[in-house]
């Protein structure tokens, strides 16, 4: 994807996003803290910062206002940001102006700041862009100090045009800042900036910025009641398209708001060749009534005109039950001529639209006559009637004009077959036959309806319960029994002297836990309960599918911390303890009513100098101290390791010009004589008189003396109290779970409270500790599950300065340097973290705040870890 952007007429080619390089290959950002920073909380923002990181847009347009926020600052320089004008000459400090300056600290996140663009003299109507001022020099000496970025030329500055980067070579621009759009703010972008010249780390969190409000491109007007593009006028030209289904419109903006739409509205569809109720159709389904001479009719409209009128007109009249001549008569006057089967002429008259049957004498129908009545040239063809005799009916055909030949039937010897056979008027009447029965006697039986029935000779049949041999086989009521039923189920009864006996079937029981129906009332096991009891008390028993179910008592369980008896033993909760701790130890607590009460673990108890940590807050007679005299003065001692220091009340002495009664004589700096006999002594200080001179650099005239300026080598996270440098944390006591860092009480995780053991507390977490299970040699250290030798145990000369186990020559001996510088080769340089003050968990080398290696270093018993550089420590 690619952005083009034009800005007053000044176009900008297009630049890629995805994967940004430095001009040495390196794919920028570098991992780092970036992505914490925006997409943690409280931010969330979602950005993938390699594949989402862009050069564009370089200017944007300001919105009314713009609020800026400082989000982090993870570099060790200083930095100042702020914005600019489009074309303005970037080399001129007046035209940079500075949002946020050296004085917002890496514990201060999300600092905000408001400026109203509309009316703001600083702003000359167009686009803008951003730039980050470093405290790292031009000229290669390193950085200011203070470390503290100014808006002058004389640090790097770094702009969001990279054409104005005048530092760079044109031909291999190093990239200095990121833009990344926000996910979660309208309008508004991050940007992150690498402070180091050609990139250093390339981390880009040095100094990360959140803009909202930014626009890309011109501002535009809105409809709200306020001048949005800070011309003078409020709301001009704010009007905005509208539509309906019928077309395009304007709506209109007045006081703030928009109004209707101008655009047409759907309207009832006419005959005028319009869509009038915009449907995409024109005069659709429009229809209306019309006349001519035959009556009503209706047209349709067709572009905008009324055609096709359906009344009818006249014409001539024909058979179709219609008046097509409009005469008022319907098929008058219309017939056809037409000859019958026998050659005689008529006509066929019209009715109802259809002509009718000829009217010429019409052919008779054929009868028995020796005539051809019916005119077909046939004589008597086709002609019978129906006769009948004494066996029933038939059919006779005329012949010659009479009817012969009658089909009747003729009567026959009766039979057994549901036929009249001798046309008596009766059937199978009085026929009977002789016929045998199972028992050896005959008998006769009768036919009807054509079946021999009615057999008069006895016949076998089941044996019934009667005392009678049924079956004929010579017995009587033999072996006869049938199933018989109650309640209970099925059973027998036998036959015995014609009758049926008393039933065998069971008889209803006492119903018993068995799964069966003992009572026969149709329930199996219903309503049997028992008994049953423990050492919990006493319940019962339900009949299940035959069985009884388990004693639904609970069994005594192990006592348990709930004020119930578990063990069923009479007592509740008794002789329940348990281990509790508290910030100072652990102990045991005691259950009584169902809680955990009285842990007897120690408790914090006011701190006192015995070298115990009697507070519990991780640290060993912290901040005490107590008043102690001698004959000079008062002063205050301190307890270290348990011992209170000695009374740092001045002893008498030689008067010297220190603001002191050194001589314990009730005055200060009487009678001293400076080293130069030009200088005065005056509070504390020989000094010169200034009435006709100026003062060294460092010092001020007060009251006609050059004094020196109190604090001025005050470090950034001191302040001036009596005209002396104080750590803001020096007099601040914070909580148990806190930590101070630049005068603030932290909140700090692992740092204010310690991990479980077999884990060591590295940036803020809690991680697992690789020397937990490493065995190192004496005298030496273990550092990532490696040892190494260390000079926790070795003596060097006083010329020599032990490194990792070894004596090696120490070119700083004898050599003092300033308090900003520290001695390097055998010379003083400036001390670049001499006023850093890296967040917790972290130390300054060469100005950049490093992971501190020494929290996952084990040293020896009795020694210390000591950063040496470079990435290396020891234990001395």
């Amino acid at each position: 994807m690619s952005l083009c952007l034009i800005f007053a007429g000044i176009l900008w080619a297009p630049i890629s996003y995805g994967q940004l390089r430095q001009p040495d290959g390196s794919v920028i950002p570098a991992p780092n803290q970036l992505s914490s920073f925006l997409n943690n909380a409280p931010l969330n923002e979602g950005i993938d910062v390699i594949n989402d990181a862009s050069l564009v847009p370089e200017v944007f347009t300001p919105s009314e206002s713009l609020t800026f926020s400082f989000i982090a600052e993870g570099g060790g320089y200083e930095n100042a940001f702020g914005w600019y004008n489009l074309g303005d000459d970037v080399t001129l400090a007046q035209n940079r102006f500075v949002i946020f300056d050296c004085s917002v600290e890496p514990s201060q996140p999300f600092v905000t700041s408001t400026v109203n663009f509309c009316g703001n003299p600083q702003w000359k109507g167009g686009p803008i862009g951003f730039f980050l001022i470093t405290p790292q020099l031009r000229n290669g000496s390193g950085r200011r100090v203070p470390n503290c970025a100014e808006n002058d030329n004389r640090g790097y500055i770094y702009y969001s045009e990279p054409r104005l980067n005048i530092d760079e070579d044109p031909n291999s621009t190093f990239i200095h800042h990121l833009v990344y759009r926000s996910n979660s703010f309208p309008n508004a972008f991050y940007f992150g900036f690498e402070d180091l010249f050609r990139g250093g780390d390339n981390d880009f969190e040095d100094t990360l910025i959140l803009v909202e409000g930014l626009l890309v491109g011109d501002v535009p007007e809105n409809c709200d009641g306020t001048d949005d593009d800070c011309d003078g006028r409020i709301d001009e030209g704010a009007e905005q398209s509208c539509s309906t289904i019928c077309g395009q419109g304007v709506q209109l903006c007045a006081s703030g708001s928009l109004g209707l739409c101008s655009a047409p509205e759907p309207s009832e569809e006419l005959c005028d060749g319009l869509d009038n109720d915009c449907d995409g159709n024109l005069d659709e389904g429009l229809t209306q009534a019309c006349l001519s001479n035959c009556g009503e009719g209706l047209e349709v409209c067709v572009a905008g005109e009324w055609s096709g009128c359906t009344a009818q007109t006249p014409r001539d009249e024909s058979c179709n039950n219609v008046d097509e001549d409009c005469d008022g008569l319907v098929d008058e006057g219309l017939s056809i001529d037409c000859v019958n089967g026998c050659g005689v002429a008529g006509q066929r008259v019209c009715v109802a639209g259809s002509f009718g049957q000829c009217n010429a004498p019409l052919p008779q129908a054929e009868t028995c006559d020796a005539l051809d009545n019916d005119c077909d040239g046939l004589v008597d063809e086709s002609l019978f009637e129906s006769c009948q005799n004494e066996c029933g009916l038939g059919v006779a055909q005329c012949v010659n004009g009479e009817f012969i030949n009658c089909n009747a039937p003729v009567p026959s010897l009766e039979l057994c077959d549901a036929l009249d056979n001798d046309c008596d008027g009766q059937v199978d009447e009085t026929l009977t036959q002789v016929c045998g029965g199972a028992c050896g006697i005959e008998g006769l039986e009768q036919c009807a309806a054509g079946l021999w029935i009615a057999c008069t000779a006895p016949q076998a049949r089941p044996e019934a319960c009667n005392l009678i041999d049924d079956d004929c086989d010579g017995q009587i009521d033999e072996n006869l029994s049938q199933v018989c039923q109650n309640a209970c189920g099925q059973g027998q009864q036998s036959c015995v002297g014609g009758a049926w006996s008393v039933c065998d079937a069971p008889l209803p029981q006492l119903e018993i836990c068995d799964n069966l129906d003992n009572d026969c009332d149709g329930q199996i096991d219903e309503n049997l309960v028992q008994a049953c009891q423990n050492e919990c008390g006493q319940a019962t028993q339900l009949c299940i599918a035959g069985s009884f179910t388990a004693c639904n008592l609970a069994p005594p369980q192990e006592e348990s911390c709930d004020n119930f008896d578990n063990d069923c033993d009479g007592l509740v909760d008794e002789n329940l303890e348990r281990a509790c701790d508290s910030l100072c130890g652990t102990g045991n607590e005691l259950c009584v009513g169902g809680a955990w009460v009285d842990c007897n673990a120690p408790v914090p108890r006011p701190e006192s100098c015995n070298a115990l940590d009697d507070d519990c807050d991780g640290l060993i007679d912290e901040l005490l101290i107590r008043a102690c005299d001698n004959p000079c003065g008062e002063g205050a001692s301190s307890c270290e390791l348990g011992r209170w220091s000695e009374c740092p009340a001045s002893s008498a002495s030689e008067e010297q010009c220190d603001a002191s009664d050194n001589d314990c004589d009730g005055l200060s700096d009487e009678d001293v004589v400076c080293p130069n006999a030009q200088a005065i002594c005056v509070r504390g200080e020989c000094a010169l008189p200034c009435q006709s001179r100026e003062c060294p650099i460092g010092q001020e005239c007060v009251d006609d003396v050059c004094l020196n300026v109190p604090c001025q080598n005050c470090r950034r996270f001191e302040i001036c109290e009596n005209d002396r440098c104080l750590d803001l944390c020096s007099q601040l006591s914070c909580g148990a779970d806190q930590f101070c860092r630049a005068g603030e009480c932290i909140t700090g995780s692992c740092y204010s409270q310690e991990c479980e053991a077999g884990k060591l507390c590295i940036d803020g977490q809690c991680q697992a500790d690789d020397c937990d299970l490493v065995n190192c040699g004496l005298g030496q250290a273990c550092l990532e599950g490696r040892c190494f030798e260390t000079c926790a145990q070795t003596q060097c000369a006083s010329n020599e300065v032990c490194i990792r186990g070894q004596c090696l020559a120490n070119a700083c001996e004898g050599i003092d340097c300033a308090e900003d510088e520290r001695c390097e080769a055998g010379g003083c340089v400036p001390d670049l973290c001499d006023d850093v003050l890296c967040p917790i968990g972290r130390r300054c080398e060469n100005t950049e705040c490093i992971p501190d290696l020494c929290l996952a270093t084990q040293c020896p018993v009795e020694s210390q870890c000591v950063a040496l550089g470079e990435g290396l420590v020891d234990c001395v």
